[in-house]
């Protein structure tokens, strides 16, 4: 599963504005949808993957975040992350890598999605 941004007038995000991931179907390596019912979900915005989550630009979780997940349906691996404009306020025409991951309560850690992003400068608006 990798994002997709379904605008294809801007197709990247502008900086200081809402950003919110429509993530379906996730499916583990067997094809079975993942059942997010009870897991607790990180999503972060890094300069590399390699980078440490605690030293993200941007990490949110459904613990402190719960109001920017949206599991609209938990047993069918569909959720939304919702970045919000304090969220993100990082530099424009920046690569920067998303990664989404849920851990369940038995410990189990998986990756639901990795990609990179650029964001665009929001659009001024003019005085007078």
């Amino acid at each position: 599963m990798s994002l997709s941004i379904i605008d294809k007038d801007t197709p990247n995000p502008t900086t200081l504005t809402t950003l919110t991931l429509f993530l379906r179907d996730l499916k583990d390596k067997d094809r079975l949808p993942y059942n997010l019912s009870g897991a607790k979900l990180y999503a972060h915005i890094k300069d590399s993957l390699a980078e440490a989550d605690a030293a993200a630009d941007v990490s949110i979780n459904t613990t402190s975040n719960a109001s920017q997940f949206v599991i609209t349906y938990a047993s069918t691996g569909n959720v939304d992350v919702i970045f919000t404009p304090t969220n993100t306020t990082l530099t424009a025409g920046t690569l920067y890598y998303i990664d989404v991951k849920a851990v369940w309560t038995d410990g189990t850690v998986r990756e639901l999605v990795r990609d990179t992003i650029v964001f665009d400068v929001p659009p001024t608006l003019a005085t007078s």
